[in-house]
């Protein structure tokens, strides 16, 4: 997977080098510090909240679909009905991924999903002998049971009523929020 956003593009490096180079000179012969650096840097935090109110500019939307799973940054996407992954990744976004149409002779036994400040709402299949290992790190996660987690473990087991397969699932959530509902 390649970014080709602003912040990893030639132009972004380009301009930080030449503003860099201007502060040491303006610094060494004129003995005034600009504290570009700040300046730079407040510009970057303005740009971007300017991106994410608009929806457009240096920070697009991206779903990447890889052979292992899905990537989704800044952006929300619902996955129902498609085949089921065995990986999500949840940056910057919200997705809802629906595994109540889970077969165990096509999908994936084991399923990991990470959410890093995003949003995941998770539909687990009722008939399905599940088991949902949760690790959540300054967040919230929420399970089927009623019970949740901001920081810590928590594992979640359902006993369901077709035989043999057992799916697990093992879900990350930093900075993030996790909704389990079957």
């Amino acid at each position: 997977m390649r970014m080709n956003g602003f912040l990893f593009g030639g132009l972004f490096w380009g301009v930080l080098l030449i503003l860099f180079g201007i502060s040491v000179i303006v610094k060494t012969v004129f003995h005034i510090d600009l504290h570009l650096g700040r300046v730079f840097f407040a510009a970057i935090v303005i740009l971007f909240g300017i991106s994410l109110l608009t929806g457009r500019g240096m920070f697009r939307s991206h779903v990447y679909r890889e052979k292992s799973g899905v990537t989704t940054i800044f952006s929300s996407d619902e996955f129902e009905n498609g085949p089921i992954q065995r990986q999500y990744n949840i940056i910057f976004g919200k997705d809802v991924i629906d595994l109540r149409a889970w077969d165990p002779e096509k999908d994936p036994i084991n399923i990991e999903v990470s959410v890093i400040f995003g949003s995941a709402e998770l539909l687990l299949p009722r008939d399905t002998q599940t088991t949902l290992k949760g690790t959540t790190i300054f967040g919230a996660s929420n399970y089927p049971d009623g019970n949740t987690a901001a920081f810590g473990e928590k594992t979640f087991r359902q006993d369901g009523s077709r035989g043999g397969h057992s799916l697990y699932i093992e879900a990350n959530t930093i900075f993030g929020s996790l909704i389990a509902s079957d």
